[in-house]
C-alpha cells in the first residue's frame, strides 16, 4: 500500500495532472459560490467531459471540482450570509459578522486554510485506515443509524445560535419539512397537498436560500440603507490578510474539527452539514 501511495504522489506532480486539478478547483469554487447550485450538480455537469480524458486526468479533475465546490460554498456564506452548500450553513453564524467589521478577507483565508488542512488530513487518514473504516461501516445497521441521526439533531440544535429551546424547535421544524414528499418504503404521499412537484420532497438548496437569503434581503430593505452603504463603501479595500499568529491561535480548533469531521465522515448517511455543526459546537463550547 505504501508503494501505491508513493506512486500516486508522483502522478500528482505531473504538470497535466496538476493543471486538471487546478481547473477543477476553479470550476468547483465558481459553482459552489453560486447559491442554488451544488457540488453534486457540478459533478453531474462535468462528468461527461471526464469520459474523454485519461483516467489519471479525469479522476483528479472531478476531485478538484468536488473539493473546490465545498470551499466555494463558504464564500457567499461569509460575504452575504447565504450558504452556497449545506456544509457552509454553520459558517453563516460568524462569517458575516467579520465581514461587517471589515475582516472578510481574513475569514475567507481562514476558511481556505482550514479547508485545505482538514481535507488533506482526512484524506490521508482515510487512505491508511480504509480497511477498519469499511469493517465498522458494515456493522452499522438501522438501530445504530437511528441513534446517530438523533444525536445529529441534538448537535445541530445545540450548535445553533440563541437559546437551546429555539434550536430544538427549529430541528423539529426541519423534521416536518423533511417529511414532505413520498414515503420511500410504502410510497404514501405526505404533506404534498396534491402537488406533483412536492412528491420528491423539498430540495435542500432552495429551502436554504429561502431561510437565509430572503431574510437577509428583507433586513437590508427594512434598514433602507442600501444606497448609503454603496455610496460609502470603499470597494478598493478588501481587508487585511490573515496573520500567521491568528492562524496559529486557531490551529487547535482546526485540528479538533478535522478529527470530528473525519470521524463523522466514516459514518454512512450522516453527511457534511452534521460534521460542520459538530465542529462549530465543539469550538463554541
Amino acid at each position: 500500500m505504501i508503494d501505491s501511495f508513493i506512486e500516486g504522489f508522483y502522478l500528482i506532480l505531473r504538470w497535466d495532472t496538476f493543471g486538471m486539478i487546478g481547473l477543477g478547483l476553479m470550476l468547483g469554487m465558481f459553482v459552489g459560490a453560486l447559491p442554488g447550485f451544488t457540488t453534486v450538480m457540478a459533478m453531474a455537469l462535468v462528468l461527461p467531459i471526464s469520459f474523454f480524458l485519461d483516467p489519471l486526468l479525469g479522476i483528479p479533475f472531478l476531485i478538484g471540482v468536488y473539493k473546490g465546490g465545498i470551499y466555494g460554498g463558504s464564500i457567499p456564506a461569509i460575504l452575504i450570509s447565504v450558504p452556497g452548500t449545506g456544509a457552509s450553513i454553520a459558517t453563516t453564524f460568524d462569517g458575516p459578522k467579520l465581514t461587517k467589521k471589515g475582516q472578510g478577507r481574513k475569514a475567507l483565508e481562514m476558511a481556505l486554510f482550514a479547508s485545505v488542512f482538514g481535507d488533506l488530513s482526512s484524506d490521508v487518514i482515510t487512505l491508511f485506515m480504509i480497511v477498519p473504516i469499511a469493517a465498522i461501516a458494515l456493522r452499522i445497521g438501522p438501530p445504530e443509524l437511528s441513534a446517530i441521526i438523533v444525536l445529529a439533531l441534538v448537535i445541530v440544535a445545540a450548535a445553533s445560535t440563541g437559546a437551546l429551546i429555539k434550536g430544538l424547535v427549529m430541528a423539529f421544524v426541519g423534521l416536518l419539512l423533511s417529511m414532505v414528499g413520498q414515503d420511500p418504503l410504502e410510497f404514501i404521499s405526505r404533506f404534498t397537498f396534491g402537488s406533483m412537484q412536492l412528491k420528491s420532497g423539498i430540495p435542500l438548496l432552495p429551502m436554504m436560500i429561502g431561510l437565509f437569503a430572503i431574510p437577509e434581503i428583507l433586513a437590508v430593505i427594512e434598514r433602507m440603507d442600501v444606497s448609503k452603504s454603496l455610496k460609502n463603501a470603499d470597494l478598493t479595500h478588501v481587508g487585511e490578510r490573515l496573520k500567521f499568529s491568528e492562524l496559529k491561535r486557531c490551529f487547535k480548533s482546526i485540528v479538533r474539527s478535522t478529527v470530528i469531521g473525519t470521524a463523522i465522515g466514516m459514518i454512512p448517511g450522516v453527511g457534511q452539514p452534521v460534521a460542520a455543526f459538530a465542529g462549530y459546537a465543539a469550538a463554541k463550547g
